[in-house]
């Protein structure tokens, strides 16, 4: 019959998902555990993600399709003058007439005394249809979308992406830097036995503590084991979620309470102030040629300069007094670039600020411990409550050993 159809495809589907999602939890743990080793994930592990994607998208088709045959069918049951298999209910006479009874007493000429079963539409137990349990409540299955809607928030690049990262296994880094600076006294020697120049360099050594990051969410053991999926997007979310926390540290960190020295606050790196600390006359786009040129002056070209979103929108937008755009980066594949300098657009710095150097030189970003999830049941109460909590963590440290390769400025709204 044709339920009985329906109800093989429905296992046949249920299955199928089950597998797919086994598949799209390895695959996930894999990639996470190629991040906290390796800092990426690898091409095998992310077009076998892509592959179970597709797969659970296929799966979903299908049980769309399902569902839609499901409605259909049981419209037909349940619609009156229509039987459980769809087809139509056919009167107790016209069921006589047809029936092997009926054609037994025509050949016989007389009644043969047999009896017919016959069940009409009145045989059903009919109930109000409501929302109550019993009724038509338990069959209304709420439509779920196969689908976490994410928040458009993860950031397309961060700012450990624009620098060197290394390794480290202890719990603090050392280096020396030149605070004084670099008297040149290089000259000529004037005659045989006369003195050198001496030229002079003090160093200064600084310490930067490898600092912790973290955070965690509660959740329940049981969602967990039922739904992988969700399971996963947590552990995406919790980890993106401190890769945002450490942009904000790399830039803006003040050094204390365990938070990063970070470079905006380094007293050491160049300040080109407000536009019009140069010259009085300056535009905007001015001012960022001179800091480009102050970093250069320092020997160093500076290689992305990073910037609000906002602000790299006003600069393109800006126009001259005719009303004509400045310059036109529109065309599909036009490189974001301000006097011939890569522009790095992130909600890391905030409008208004703009920070440019060479950022492969300038520091390194030490991993103690790379970013990680583990999941533990043993917080308060937690084991008695099947409940479980899911920490991020990371371990690094910041040094910027070349601060007069970068050069911070500001602007005022260009709108």
């Amino acid at each position: 019959m044709a339920e009985d159809k329906t109800l093989e495809e429905v296992k046949r589907i249920g299955d199928a998902l089950s597998e797919a999602r086994s598949e799209m939890t390895k695959q996930v743990e894999k990639q996470n555990e190629e991040i906290r080793k390796f800092g990426e994930t690898s091409d095998a592990t992310a077009k076998a993600i892509k592959s179970a994607e597709q797969q659970l998208q296929k799966i979903g088709e299908d049980a769309k399709a399902q569902d839609e045959r499901l409605q259909e069918l049981e419209k037909r049951v349940n619609r009156p003058g229509y039987g459980d298999d769809g087809e139509a209910v056919k009167s107790a006479g016209a069921k006589f007439v047809e029936s092997e009874v009926f054609e037994r007493m025509k050949s016989n000429g007389r009644p043969t005394g047999e009896r017919l079963e016959m069940r009409s539409i009145t045989n059903r137990e009919l109930k109000d249809v409501t929302s109550a349990s019993g009724s038509a409540g338990a069959l209304i299955d709420a439509m779920r979308i196969n689908q976490i809607f994410r928040d458009p928030a993860d950031r397309l690049q961060h700012i450990r992406d624009l620098m060197n990262v290394d390794e480290t296994e202890s719990n603090a880094i050392e280096f020396p830097v030149d605070r004084s600076g670099f008297t040149n006294a290089a000259g000529p020697q004037a005659n045989e036995f006369d003195a050198k120049n001496e030229s002079n360099q003090t160093f200064e050594l600084i310490t930067e503590p490898v600092t912790t990051l973290a955070h965690w969410i509660p959740a329940s053991r049981q969602v967990l084991d039922d739904a992988p999926m969700l399971r996963s997007y947590i552990d995406g979310r919790l980890l993106e979620g401190l890769m945002n926390e450490e942009d904000d540290q790399i830039l803006n960190g003040d050094g204390t309470s365990g938070n990063l020295s970070g470079i905006l606050n380094n007293p050491d790196i160049q300040d080109a102030g407000p536009t019009g600390s140069f010259n009085a006359n300056d535009t905007i786009l001015d001012h960022v040629r001179r800091s480009v040129a102050l970093a250069r002056k320092s020997n160093y070209s500076a290689n992305g300069i990073l910037m609000n979103p906002e602000d790299w929108a006003d600069l393109e937008l800006k126009k001259g007094s005719d009303e004509h755009y400045i310059w036109i980066t529109v065309p599909q594949g036009g490189e974001p670039r301000l006097w011939r300098v890569p522009v790095i657009e992130s909600n890391a710095i905030q409008s208004g600020d703009f920070l440019l150097g060479n950022w492969n030189l300038a520091a390194t970003l030490w991993d103690r411990m790379q970013s990680n999830i583990r999941v533990s049941d043993s917080h308060m109460d937690f084991f008695t409550k099947n409940a479980v909590a899911i920490l991020a963590e990371e371990r690094l440290a910041l040094t910027v050993y070349r601060p007069q390769a970068y050069v911070k400025g500001q602007w005022p709204s260009l709108t």
